[in-house]
């Protein structure tokens, strides 16, 4: 038996069984054992494209593993721009072509905000990290997270967002 590590599993090759009445047997089975949710950053949708053509995009540079720090990142953003991190513990459908932004939806709740601003590249330039406590019963439990991003000349809203993504709490 071996742990893997990259996996977070137990392995288990062979095996032998013995029993009272002389029964016995040899195995060369392969058995995995995993106990803990596997930590994961998913996205859930699309977002909207803005003046640049892009739709920003949300992803993880680190996967929310318990008792450590999780950090998002933000790419193809119209450049030196104003950006909300929006996150929530449920998703929710908020559709912001009523407000002039046709074919874009924010899809995640309104638990905590994180305001920034874009470089000249279209990136967070101080991507926020975000510690995930070392506590068990988070395993499995998740936050939706979303950005919404000022481009005037997108459409008459003046605001685009990115894909949502679901960060799963695990190890």
């Amino acid at each position: 038996m071996v742990f893997d590590s990259v996996r977070g599993r137990a392995v288990l090759f062979g095996g032998y069984l013995s029993c009272n009445n002389g029964y016995s047997r040899l195995y060369a089975d392969t058995w995995e054992l995993s106990l803990e949710p596997p930590a994961a950053f998913v996205a859930t949708g699309r977002g909207c494209a803005g003046s640049n053509k892009k739709t920003p995009l949300l992803r993880a540079g680190s996967l929310p593993r318990l008792g450590e720090t999780m950090v998002l990142h933000l790419e193809k953003s119209p450049p030196l721009t104003w950006t909300l991190l929006i996150a929530g513990i449920r998703p929710a459908k908020i559709d912001l072509g009523h407000f002039g932004a046709p074919g874009c939806v924010i899809n995640t709740g309104f638990l905590f905000q994180y305001p920034d601003f874009t470089n000249l590249n279209g990136n967070w330039s101080f991507p926020p990290r975000i510690g995930i406590p070392c506590d068990a019963r988070l395993l499995g439990a998740g936050i939706h997270f979303q950005v919404l991003v000022a481009d005037a000349g997108a459409n008459p809203f003046g605001f685009i967002v990115s894909n949502p993504a679901r960060a799963t709490f695990g190890f």
